[in-house]
């Protein structure tokens, strides 16, 4: 069976910048991914050079067994994954219902689990905004019409960079709230967040980058107990 992502011996560079170094990787299908590290270590560019956002790249990327590695991002896009970047991304001059409906397709496997309908009762702050533009909403709204308008593609895997960064306490609860049931639901996952407890309390498996390379990966609970994590993660 292919691995839904696989990642092999990964370089990337910015300009003369060597950023990310040899990166192995997998997930599968219904699986939970944490990515852990400090600023700058290259999570994003790893996350981007997926995705296919940074053009000068070497090693070897297939999505369901299928090179992705010279795909332009929106057919990289078409084979199952959904993004919510760190800026959120959401269009600030339409409404929430028109950033959702705008976005809503059925999954490549037929999957229709996550209707309008249904986001609205997962995110009931955004039922109540449905005709605010998207630049009127707080941050933690745009956070949560991000993650909507991704669930309503029905994606394979979910790609989600800095989940709960800048956000109210409550606001993260409930943040965490859906990624279990995301989880829950079976969609493979993939979670940048500097909260590194709950990201591997909430995670089947993690990698913690330092300096563009892998220096810890396995078993959630196993990495959450590693001796030297903290000392990668510089708390």
């Amino acid at each position: 069976m292919n691995h839904l992502l696989e990642v092999q011996d990964l370089h990337a560079w910015y300009g003369t910048s060597h950023i990310l170094h040899g990166i192995n990787m997998t997930i599968d299908p219904h699986e939970t991914i944490g990515l852990l590290g400090r600023n700058g270590m290259g999570k994003s560019t790893l996350i981007r050079s997926i995705l296919g956002h940074v053009p000068k790249r070497s090693g070897q990327i297939q999505v369901d067994g299928q090179s992705a590695m010279a795909m332009a991002p929106y057919q990289i896009a078409r084979l199952g994954l959904s993004y919510v970047p760190e800026g959120r991304g959401i269009f600030p001059n339409l409404t929430v219902k028109e950033n959702l409906i705008m976005s809503a397709k059925t999954g490549r496997k037929g999957q229709h689990d996550w209707t309008f309908e249904r986001v609205m009762s997962t995110f009931p702050r955004l039922s109540e905004r449905l005709n605010n533009l998207g630049e009127q909403l707080s941050g933690g709204e745009q956070q949560m019409l991000s993650i909507g308008r991704a669930l309503m593609t029905h994606p394979d895997l979910l790609i989600l960079d800095e989940a709960t960064e800048g956000l109210a306490p409550l606001i993260v609860a409930e943040i965490w709230k859906v990624i279990q049931e995301i989880r829950a639901d079976g969609i493979a996952t993939l979670i940048v967040d500097r909260d590194w407890r709950k990201l591997l309390q909430n995670t089947d498996k993690a990698l913690v980058i330092q300096k563009g390379k892998v220096v810890l990966s396995g078993p959630s609970k196993d990495i959450l107990d590693h001796p030297e994590l903290t000392k990668y993660l510089g708390v």
